[in-house]
């Protein structure tokens, strides 16, 4: 039994044009079925806030989990989660203990995730722990939190989430076409494997800078520096297509 960090984006509509997305989450959960039922895994939905206008994709996701669930004989039971994420920042309180606003225009760096060892607990247990990235970002004062002001990127979230559950890989379901990612394969969108250093060499030239992928590679790369074996690409439109990232 392995252990996954499995992102879902693409999945809210307005995004990518008009498409069923009950369709396409129940298509990620079947093509996803079979590693779910034999691993421990979180799920991680991208760009999500708890917010009036989330709740429909939040709830969109856990139902048609639920049906896929039932239909194919599935047994983890699925629970949102919604967490805080440390960031590294420095910052003045204020007389209600709150942190200053800092950093608007920019993302924070993300350092820690407080939930981290009760989500790891609840996939020992057999749960499918589903995560909203990016989280609330905090900052530690001594042994408590403060809110602030700002935003952390989804995709760093996500590694950053992978490397503390020590995953041994992070997928990530995107929306965006991996058409940038010349594995050698005859097929436009894979499939494929690449080298960790290969990929890595191609982030630091500004290969990825003007394909929209730049955070996503940069995720994976800081993932796998840290420990994690593996990354698998897999666009939200085509299941059976990906690209794997071996260190």
């Amino acid at each position: 039994m392995g252990r996954f960090v499995i992102t879902i984006d693409g999945v809210k509509p307005g995004r990518s044009g008009n498409y069923n997305v009950t369709e396409r989450l129940k298509n990620i959960f079947t093509g996803t079925g079979k590693i779910i039922s034999e691993n421990e895994v979180a799920l991680v939905l991208m760009n999500v806030e708890t917010k009036y206008t989330d709740l429909p994709v939040i709830l969109d996701t856990v139902n048609n989990y639920d049906m896929v669930k039932y239909i194919n004989g599935y047994s983890r039971d699925i629970i949102s989660i919604f967490t805080r994420v440390e960031v590294s920042v420095k910052v003045e309180g204020n007389d209600d203990g709150n942190a200053m606003p800092s950093l608007k225009d920019s993302y924070l760096e993300p350092v820690d995730i407080p939930e981290k060892s009760a989500i790891m607990n609840l996939m020992a247990d057999g749960y499918l722990p589903l995560v909203f990235a990016p989280g609330a970002p905090v900052v530690k004062n001594l042994q408590y939190y403060s809110s602030i002001d700002g935003i952390v990127e989804a995709n760093m979230y996500s590694s950053l989430l992978a490397t503390l559950l020590e995953a041994d890989t992070l997928m990530i379901i995107t929306e965006m076409q991996l058409k940038a990612l010349n594995t050698g394969n005859p097929k436009e969108n894979g499939p494929g494997k690449m080298g960790y250093e290969e990929l890595r060499e191609m982030y630091l030239s500004g290969y990825f800078k003007n394909t929209g992928m730049d955070n996503m590679i940069k995720s994976i790369i800081s993932f796998i520096s840290k420990g994690g074996k593996k990354s698998i690409i897999v666009p939200t439109d085509s299941m059976d297509f990906s690209v794997e990232i071996v260190k």
